[in-house]
């Protein structure tokens, strides 16, 4: 199943009105985000790519492009997506061999009046437009293996689930079945098939093991771990493992969205030699080289769908639930051979205080757990107790802000603050007693280089200070199985959202580190506690 990428140099053109055509009057890479160009933060309009493909006869286009995105081959529309940071597989005619014009067109554009939409201004992260990942395409032929999804059952015998999907024709009558390029076995074709894996080695957090399997030439990578919950922990390979890392954004003042593959490379090799763990990739499916570093350096992930802030009306429209079911199974899909995704997510700090979210999340749950039954599942909230929706999913996890927010606690009250995060596991552990309790947020804002000391908000002081005391509340209390400190580096949002007055320089500032992965004190801070771990 080979595959052609398209990256490069793509001509580009920039319009804010969707019914005029643009000119296509300059060159642009891609991956690549249109509004990451000095000048362009902020505008909401449309970036139109083009370049022109050698190919021919039914082909499989793979893309990740904008908020929403059309796409056309030689003028005529053959895909649209609707759901942010999902990967799309458009199957269509490209005609007769030969060259062909692919023109991807992708917008940022924020309706607030549409219920269905999975973004809107109110978010407190910036959508970018433009192509944030590889394009490919490939010829489809009837018959050929083109998904291998691989679902570990046991690490002790190195037993797996093998799940096969074809290109549309007839199957082939025989399957070739080999594991990290060695001896091939024939077997009668199936969809789906259990098999131990010869000399098998467990993927852990110090020994990221992983394995292949090629199944009639295609060819996936996986490992061999497990993970459930038990008496409020989480046991990766049976042994309980405190999750202890960063929310992270695919974000960078000059390349949006659209990281370079080094850039993200260093981000998690920093958080990993750091002491960390984990990794929750807010708020939107993470992409395939993330996933794949994380799998190589043994970092586990919270792998989520794009939903932030959703309301009483749009859980109730139709539409809205179709979208969010539709790109969990995408997302599923997606990242189910990667060994270091533990943890199912969707719908963060939505309105899961109301009774009509209980079959929401019931139904969210379910698309993830008939899809892969092997991994945990859960969703960030900000209800506190008030969260109806506490219990659907497999792991309680709240975002909690104590000593920032409201008036919860005065921002030299470092006893107060400890105090209020013991508020929480009590209750969940009289409710839910077998369920583990993350806190999936907990951070405040600091300036680089502002040093005003320890008792004043936006100094670098006050945020280590602040990001030292949860984070040795969680380690040295048994009743959290983890945290997401946000976060770990300064990414942009909206200015003109009603919290842009805590939002200076167009930046949500709770990094640790800056928007150039320059580390704050908060940084050597949580470095510290980590080496007395």
């Amino acid at each position: 199943m080979e595959k052609t990428i398209l990256d490069g140099v793509w001509r580009c053109g920039y319009t804010r009105d969707a019914a005029k055509v643009p000119c296509f009057d300059h060159a642009y890479a891609v991956p690549g985000c249109l509004d990451a160009e000095p000048g362009m933060f902020g505008r909401q309009g449309y970036a139109c790519f083009k370049r022109d493909v050698v190919i021919g006869g039914m082909v499989e286009l793979s893309l990740v492009a904008g908020l929403h995105s059309v796409v056309y081959w030689d003028g005529a529309e053959v895909g649209r997506s609707v759901l942010g940071w999902s990967r799309e597989e458009y199957v269509f005619d490209a005609g007769s061999e030969g060259r062909h014009e692919l023109v991807v067109v992708c917008d940022n554009v924020l309706d607030p009046t549409d219920n269905k939409e999975l973004a809107l201004p109110t978010a407190d992260f910036y959508f970018y437009t433009g192509i944030f990942d590889h394009v490919t395409i490939r010829r489809v032929v009837p018959g050929q293996v083109s998904r291998v999804a691989v679902l570990p059952l046991n690490e002790k015998t190195g037993e797996v689930l093998v799940k096969l999907e074809w290109d549309k024709g007839a199957k082939p009558k025989e399957l070739e079945v080999s594991f990290d390029y060695g001896k091939t076995r024939k077997m009668a074709t199936a969809a789906e098939f259990t098999t131990k894996v010869p000399r098998f080695k467990v993927w852990s957090l110090e020994h990221p093991n992983l394995h292949t399997i090629t199944v009639n030439g295609v060819t996936a990578r996986f490992g061999i771990r497990t993970v459930r919950t038990s008496k409020r922990q989480v046991l990766l390979n049976g042994k309980p493992v405190k999750l202890i890392g960063y929310n992270r954004h695919e974000s960078h003042p000059e390349f949006g969205a659209a990281t370079p593959e080094a850039l993200i490379a260093n981000d998690l090799l920093m958080i990993k030699r750091q002491g960390c763990n984990f990794i929750r990739g807010s708020h939107y499916t993470q992409r395939e080289f993330m996933l794949d570093m994380a799998d190589e350096i043994g970092l586990l992930v919270w792998d989520e769908t794009l939903a932030w802030g959703c309301s009483e009306e749009q859980i109730a429209d139709k539409s809205y639930k179709e979208r969010n079911c539709d790109q969990v199974e995408r997302m599923v899909r997606q990242s189910i051979n990667h060994p270091s995704v533990i943890i199912w997510g969707f719908l963060n700090e939505c309105a899961t205080q109301v009774k009509p979210a209980v079959p929401f999340v019931r139904r969210l749950n379910k698309i993830c757990k008939k899809l892969d039954p092997t991994r945990l599942t859960s969703y960030a909230s900000k209800m506190g107790t008030g969260d109806v929706c506490h219990g659907e999913t497999d792991i309680c996890a709240l975002n909690m802000y104590p000593g920032w927010y409201g008036d919860t606690c005065e921002p030299d009250c470092w006893d107060d603050i400890r105090k209020f995060l013991r508020i929480f596991p009590a209750f969940f552990r009289e409710k839910y007693p077998d369920m583990p309790y993350l806190i999936s947020e907990s951070g405040v804002a600091a300036i680089s280089g502002c040093h005003d000391g320890e008792f004043v908000r936006w100094s670098e002081e006050y945020q280590a200070k602040y990001v030292q005391n949860v984070l040795d509340e969680v380690l040295t209390n048994d009743d959290y199985c983890g945290l997401a400190i946000w976060q770990f580096c300064d990414a942009k949002t909206y200015v003109w959202n009603p919290r842009h007055t805590q939002r200076p320089r167009g930046f949500n500032n709770k990094g640790v580190v800056n928007e150039y992965r320059i580390p704050k004190m908060a940084w050597n801070a949580v470095t510290e506690r980590l080496k007395k771990r």
